[in-house]
């Protein structure tokens, strides 16, 4: 029988509360392969599914066909900015796609960037290099608002 350092059995203790985001269906785009595979791993490992892709271009191909939870888009995309990104997403004509919780990834740590990404419809933002409790702790805010509104 396991034991706690206590000496308690191991089925006595109460397991960590750790979030699970089971089925939560996430798009990361990001053009940072690394980026891109640290998400994925870290949200599979909560439960999400994810789907990543490398540009903006991809991820509206993506988000024609298939309906997402959330977005958590990097703004300094290659082919389209982040901004202009969600600007186009929110004119999609697949209504889950187009109001999707979205959070941005930036670079850029400034409070004036901060309220300009808000002011442009992210509802999170986070800055590299991230911190994954608090990444984890956003997307779940994130999915959590957004079954309230489902």
């Amino acid at each position: 029988m396991l034991t706690t350092e206590a000496g308690q059995p191991q089925g006595d203790v109460a397991p960590v509360d750790f979030p699970t985001l089971n089925g939560l269906r996430v798009l990361v785009v990001d053009n940072d392969l690394d980026t891109r595979e640290l998400f994925t791993f870290v949200l599979e490992e909560k439960g999400a599914v994810v789907s990543a892709v490398a540009s903006a271009c991809e991820a509206l191909e993506v988000m024609q066909a298939t309906p997402f939870d959330l977005l958590i888009s990097d703004i300094g995309l290659p082919d389209i900015d982040g901004f202009r990104f969600l600007r186009q997403v929110r004119a999609l004509a697949v209504a889950s796609n187009a109001q999707i919780p979205a959070m941005a990834i930036t670079g850029f740590a400034d409070d004036k960037m901060r309220l300009q990404i808000l002011a442009a419809g992210f509802q999170q933002t986070l800055t590299k290099p991230t911190d994954l409790d608090q990444f984890v702790a956003i997307v779940v805010e994130l999915a959590e608002r957004q079954r309230q509104f489902v």
